[in-house]
């Protein structure tokens, strides 16, 4: 699975149901059922598809969770742009 309970997730991929409206909204995930072989998520806000179709749950293979990058984690835009100054320069 890719996901688990509590998680926010980004829909990826459209999915066997081809719903690229879909691609890129984030989700949180509250509880997995099965579906066939799939893994399906129950979803904490309804998606409304542009045509009215409601969807309440999200099958997990399009799914990817944000993940908390923890206590440690270290901003990586800070090896490529220089850190901020605080000293001000006079115009």
């Amino acid at each position: 699975m890719n996901c688990k309970p509590g998680d926010l997730a980004f829909i990826v991929h459209a999915g066997i149901y081809a719903e690229p409206w879909a691609e890129g909204l984030v989700v949180r995930c509250i509880d997995s059922f099965a579906e066939g072989s799939y893994v399906c998520w129950n979803i904490e806000r309804p998606l409304v598809s542009p045509v009215g179709q409601v969807f309440t749950s999200v099958y997990d293979g399009v799914l990817r969770p944000i993940g908390n990058p923890g206590e440690d984690a270290q901003d990586e835009t800070l090896h490529w742009l220089p850190v901020p100054s605080q000293h001000k320069e006079v115009a």
